[in-house]
Parts: structure tokens; sequence; C-alpha cells
């Protein structure tokens, strides 16, 4: 079964960026997520679709 969400940690390593990279996607709304208690998911769609943007804005 695949993930709907992500936790911060994960989307990281799913990026290969840093935890605060992500936290600046949260924050500059480029990623959808949601908060339970005081952990952030990122949602895997969103994810996905972000980094299928950026794919496209870096083709050689």
């Amino acid at each position: 079964m695949n993930k709907i969400a992500l936790r911060v940690t994960d989307a990281a390593y799913a990026l290969s960026c840093s935890s605060g990279v992500i936290y600046k996607l949260i924050r500059t709304g480029k990623v959808e997520y949601y908060k339970r208690g005081k952990d952030y998911f990122i949602t895997y769609t969103s994810l996905v679709a972000y980094a299928e943007r950026m794919a496209s804005h870096k083709k050689l």
C-alpha cells in the first residue's frame, strides 16, 4: 500500500533535500500539507506534482 502522506523527514529523503527545505515549501505554499498534533504531513500527490514541476524547469 502506498502512503497518502509523508512526514517531513520522509519527504526530504524522497526529494534528496533537507527538512528545512520541506518546511520552506510548506511556508511558501508550494506543497499541500496537513498538521496532526505537532507533526506536518505532506500529501504524496502534492510532493510528486512539485517534483514534476521542478524536473520540467530543469530540463537540459
